[in-house]
């Protein structure tokens, strides 16, 4: 019994931090850019900072939309860096987040936000971490 309910703490524990413990607490100012079909549409470059923290992403520009922070995710056991998120608004949308941090020290990633109206449109993004973030 004992050895079971070790087990079971060994799982909650790993479960209960599955996300990333080197993105986790902090911030990052990045550029999310439309790809070029979005560009033909009218879509813009815009600025934004991701946080992390307690295993939510906070994507600030995305919350004057009425996206709410979200759980992140790793996208792989072997790379605590990359991350996976979805965000819902029930005025916008969703918008799917796929990153990673490089060898370099920055973050990249790609945002697909589909609308309401089911228009879907892609986006990169790339940024440094914030000072203090």
């Amino acid at each position: 019994m004992r050895k079971l309910m070790s087990v079971t703490l060994a799982v909650l524990m790993v479960s209960g931090s599955a996300w990333s413990a080197s993105l986790n607490g902090s911030s990052w100012n990045v550029k999310v850019t439309p790809d070029a079909q979005a560009v033909a549409a009218g879509e813009k470059t815009f600025d934004d900072t991701l946080i992390f923290k307690e295993g939510k992403l906070t994507a600030t520009a995305c919350v004057k939309e009425g996206f709410a922070p979200s759980d992140y995710k790793p996208m792989s056991e072997s790379k605590d860096s990359a991350f996976t998120a979805l965000q819902t608004s029930a005025k916008q949308g969703s918008t799917d987040w796929h990153g990673a941090v490089q060898k370099t020290g920055s973050i990249e990633g790609t945002m697909v936000w589909t609308r309401l109206d089911g228009k879907i449109v892609h986006y990169t993004f790339a940024g440094k971490k914030r000072a203090g973030g």
